[in-house]
């Protein structure tokens, strides 16, 4: 899991959902770069838990995870109050 850059309530916290850790660093550098916050989850479960617990302002996920795919991660964004997007693997 990625930790998260800097500390300020002020920047938005995105959450970066993707299997490939080097994915997850690259969408965390160019985020930190423009002054967000970000931590990664490896998989679907994780994610949630972290939306739950963080209440991210942006979901930024992979559309083909094993269990947990775009549409169901969309959905239970919407009930933390998140904005999900998704990429495509």
């Amino acid at each position: 899991m990625l930790t998260e850059a800097r500390d300020r309530d002020a920047e938005p916290l995105a959450l970066i959902v993707d299997q490939d850790a080097d994915t997850r660093l690259l969408y965390s550098d160019f985020l930190q770069f423009h002054h967000w916050r970000a931590i990664g989850a490896a998989a679907g479960p994780e994610a949630l838990a972290i939306a739950i617990a963080r209440r991210p302002d942006v979901v930024v996920t992979e559309t083909r995870l094993p269990g947990f795919d775009g549409v169901r991660s969309r959905s239970c964004c919407g009930k933390t109050g998140a904005r999900p997007t998704s990429q495509s693997s």
